[in-house]
């Protein structure tokens, strides 16, 4: 069995200004609002692009550690940034950027072997444990690159790895999907190739999120009101929906592949959040009005594969250098 993902790409951010005026303050702290919510400031990015993935592995149903084997391998750009106002004005700002990350690891003969010999796989890993150690002014050890071996891993009490259970409930899947189709017919689209495999999509606009938040809210309720409160129709006039679509394609046995396409965002300020949280706040015109925003951009497609169209490559393991985990 195995997954291989490419050229996938994801970003997220976030930008949210804390209240700063007395007035402010003072009706946040006699509301059941958090102090710490709303007196935090966070200017927030991050992404994850050109990213390349693959997990195969063979024998998973096998009950000999000998004849299990797998492989992983990940490469792709990573960056991100943080800065973080707390209550009293303290700061907290994160922030690096690594291009070509690469990182492999390896199960055979029963042993794990990691390949960490990537430079700047290295430095994004050490990066992240100076800067969240360095926040609560404790010591780290940096790690070194290169390639390790962790000694055996796998039992014959471990194993399989897959159990007749989970092949069954993998072989169900076409039934389950039947099923989702029937519920949510409204949103999906379904077609038959002519190879038999089968083919389901959705794409969303905003009003398809309105209407779907409504259902929600009068089942909830168990009300019929043919519209949303005031309060949560203003947070979706903030919302911007430029893309919120994805498909899979499936067999009576199992999953083949899964695409994703996300790119959705919203802008707002803190009156707008306040409405929802609670309407007893009373913010001052300039801290009402400041901005919160939010992007979330998703794109790639994970293919399955099964049978024969999995090959799991193991390299020369013999510079691997052994590590006791004991020690």
């Amino acid at each position: 069995m195995g997954l291989t993902l490419s050229n996938a790409n994801f970003s997220a951010a976030l930008k949210a200004y804390g209240i700063s005026e007395e007035a402010s303050v003072s009706s946040v702290k006699a509301a059941a609002v958090p102090d710490s919510y709303l007196l935090t400031g966070i200017n927030a990015s991050a992404s994850l692009s050109n990213f390349s993935a693959s997990l195969l592995a063979e024998g998973l149903t096998a009950t000999d550690p000998a004849k299990v084997k797998a492989s992983f391998k990940a490469a792709g750009d990573v960056a991100y940034s943080i800065d973080v106002t707390k209550p009293g004005n303290t700061e907290i700002t994160l922030s690096q950027s690594q291009s070509g990350v690469t990182a492999a690891a390896y199960l055979s003969a029963q042993h794990l072997y990691l390949d960490a010999s990537n430079a700047a796989f290295v430095n994004l890993i050490n990066g992240i444990l100076g800067e969240v150690t360095s926040d609560e002014s404790q010591s780290y050890s940096s790690i070194s690159g290169g390639k390790y071996d962790f000694g055996a891993v796998l039992s014959p009490d471990s194993l399989p790895i897959l159990s007749s259970e989970t092949i069954s409930s993998i072989q169900g899947f076409g039934t389950q999907m039947a099923a989702v189709v029937n519920e949510f017919s409204t949103y999906f689209k379904a077609v038959q190739y002519t190879d038999g495999s089968y083919g389901l999509s959705i794409s969303l606009t905003k009003n398809d999120l309105m209407a779907i938040a409504l259902n929600v809210y009068n089942q909830e309720t168990e009300s019929s009101a043919a519209s949303l409160p005031a309060d949560v129709s203003s947070l979706f006039s903030g919302l911007t929906v430029t893309s919120l679509s994805g498909g899979i394609v499936y067999t009576d046995t199992g999953l083949k592949s899964v695409t994703t396409d996300i790119d959705v965002s919203y802008l707002g300020t803190l009156a707008d959040e306040l409405a929802v949280m609670d309407n007893s706040v009373a913010l001052s015109s300039t801290d009402a009005a400041k901005v919160v925003s939010c992007a979330l951009k998703i794109s790639g497609t994970i293919n399955v594969l099964t049978g024969s169209d999995v090959t799991v490559t193991i390299p020369d393991l013999t510079d691997y250098t052994a590590v006791d985990l004991g020690s």
